[in-house]
């Protein structure tokens, strides 16, 4: 999946990310402006001057507005063309005059998930603890596995409700590290218990969105071998006092479609009753970690985030002794929270039918039917976890049977075969009860990818990649190689078809290519996971490429400018165009923008 589609289907905005072709995503502005103004209502009328103006701003600013249920902020640069395509219900896209202010706010919260990352490992190690593996619960594009994954955690996992892999598998890409997505259909025993037990577990603002906190926080800790870190909404001496164990409940169904009681999404619970609930989890020493300070904020940003930290507790965990495997309880009810907000939703895929959220509710489907097909007859499932339960006990479902799918191929089949569509050559016939018959047989995931690679390949280009063809993704079609490796070979451009022709040549038997054109390049690696990753890396580049190699990504009021290089390198230049600072990484152009931004003041 491309940037511009990731973008699309709503996979950014929420959290800091600085894409090295000038793309920022995040939700700065909304977190330092709503605390603004929080801090403002709280106390009173702020001191006049620069700071009562931002006030102002803050609050007739769209782009800043986070109670209009946005996920975030995006800044897309002029290079980009046409801008409106990405304003949706998932975004703002900000104006170029708020670039400046966009990216520091957001390198702020990119700073901050490095200091939570980097001090608990620090007190994790002076504890005696070794920590090989961590997993985040509720990690949306994973930033928190990817800081522990260039700390040098081995194993490094993250969890959402939403399917962020695409996104997480580009990051990965962009950073060389390995990060392991899973994505969570429910809150069901089944899907926690697939999650792996690591030595760190990860919870960031996630428990503030749980209407049973207690219970959430008993998931976490059966998957958390030796340490913990638990970030959530205290609001102490306030709404929960500090030395009582309390939980208060501010609101329901602001994020999630989902019916009483598992509707609350602003939960509060005391740091009493944190620390209680941690130590009765098996932590024998629970430490708060300070919040961090940003040089290059304003005085009065660094005010409102001291204001926000108070209301948050920050909370490091600490066994003994590694935990041993323990059964995990299922506390999920019948109802349960579910991210669609829509109406209707494809939830699961079967071999033979498939599983539709309506209305909260669940019914089984079969294959070729719509939604006008469903009826009152139709049973409908309260949770996803009993609809599973239902179709896997479906004759076809635990016999599958191939079925021919239609396609625009004449001289051969598509043949899916449980959740996969196979491309037979015509007059073979196979045992599709024996799984070894079949295996060199070019496999794609969906009758709708075969077609999108039909219109790059032909018919014959297809028959000859010897079973090899394990997937299509971004125009590059990926071939499992005899050694176990994969490699992958663009076949095709944004605007045109292109030369099938290298690739031919190493994976084929057939002819010449479908249209002439500029060959694409060979990946290779030794896994799927990591070719997918060098595919996402290698979009991006190419979009880089398409809309200039060289551009100034921004350019301050006192003369200093980012730009991005041919080589890929992000510079940092003054007003006469001299090289200030040279960086690998965008966001490191920007923190030097700031810091001597700072530093003239």
């Amino acid at each position: 999946m491309e940037l511009r589609e990731m973008i699309k289907h709503g996979l950014l905005g929420y959290q800091p990310i600085f894409f090295p072709n000038g793309v920022i995503s995040g939700t700065g502005l909304q977190f330092f402006g709503n605390l603004h103004g929080m801090r403002a209502s709280e106390s009173g009328a702020i001191e006049s001057g620069p700071e009562q103006s931002q006030v102002v701003d803050f609050k007739t600013n769209d782009a800043t507005n986070f109670n209009k249920g946005r996920l975030g902020n995006l800044y897309i640069p002029q290079k980009y063309g046409d801008r409106s395509e990405f304003d949706s219900e998932f975004y703002y896209c900000v104006d170029e005059n708020d670039a400046g202010t966009f990216a520091k706010y957001n390198l702020a919260l990119l700073d901050m998930y490095k200091h939570f990352s980097r001090k608990s490992l620090e007190l994790i190690r002076e504890n005696g603890i070794t920590v090989d593996s961590m997993i985040e619960v509720g990690a949306n594009t994973c930033l928190f596995p990817l800081a522990f994954a260039e700390s040098g955690v081995e194993k490094c996992h993250g969890a959402d409700i939403v399917d962020y892999s695409n996104v997480v598998n580009l990051l990965a890409g962009m950073h060389n590290a390995n990060i392991d997505f899973h994505y969570m259909k429910d809150d069901s025993d089944a899907t926690w218990g697939k999650l792996p037990k690591s030595d760190l577990v990860w919870s960031y603002a996630v428990i503030v969105h749980q209407s049973n906190p207690l219970a959430h926080l008993t998931r976490l800790a059966s998957l958390a071998k030796r340490a913990m870190f638990v970030m959530t909404l205290c609001d102490s001496g306030r709404v929960c006092p500090e030395n009582e164990m309390a939980i208060r409940y501010l609101s329901a169904n602001t994020y999630y479609n989902a019916d009483f009681p598992n509707c609350f999404d602003v939960t509060i619970v005391s740091p009493e009753l944190i620390k209680y609930s941690l130590k009765r989890l098996g932590f024998s020493k629970v430490i708060e970690i300070p919040h961090p300070t940003f040089s290059y904020l304003e005085d009065w940003s660094q005010r409102d985030l001291k204001h926000w930290a108070r209301k948050h507790c920050f909370y490091l965990a600490l066994r003994d002794e590694a935990a041993q495997d323990v059964r995990l309880n299922d506390f999920s009810i019948d109802t349960e929270r579910n991210p669609y907000k829509g109406q209707v939703a494809l939830v699961h895929s079967g071999y033979h039918h498939n599983i539709i959220l309506i209305d909260s509710k669940y019914v089984i489907l079969p294959h070729g039917k719509s939604i006008d097909h469903v009826n009152e007859k139709m049973v409908r499932y309260a949770s996803l976890n009993r609809a599973m339960a239902a179709l896997l006990s479906l004759d076809a479902e635990m016999s599958p049977h191939p079925v021919t799918e239609a396609s625009d191929f004449s001289a051969h089949r598509l043949i899916r075969f449980r959740s996969k569509v196979y491309f037979v050559k015509n007059g073979r016939k196979f045992d599709w009860t024996n799984e070894s018959a079949f295996s060199d047989l070019p496999v794609l995931n969906k009758i709708e990818t075969w077609n999108e690679l039909s219109k790059a390949a032909t018919e014959e280009q297809i028959a000859g990649f010897r079973g090899l063809l394990v997937d299509y993704q971004d125009g590059f079609c990926i071939l499992r190689q005899s050694n176990g490796g994969y490699t992958a070979g663009a076949v095709s451009s944004v605007t045109s078809p292109v030369a099938l022709g290298g690739l031919m040549r190493l994976f084929s038997r057939a002819g010449g290519p479908k249209a002439p054109g500029k060959i694409g390049p060979v990946l290779s690696a030794p896994t799927l996971p990591e070719i997918k990753r060098k595919i996402a890396v290698q979009t991006l580049n190419q979009s880089m490429d398409e809309s200039d190699g060289h551009a100034t990504l921004y350019r301050a009021e006192n003369g200093l400018r980012i730009n991005r290089e041919l080589s890929g390198e992000f510079t940092v230049s003054d007003e006469f165009g001299r090289v200030v600072s040279k960086h690998t990484a965008s966001e490191d152009a920007w923190a030097k923008l700031f810091h001597s931004i700072k530093g003239s003041c």
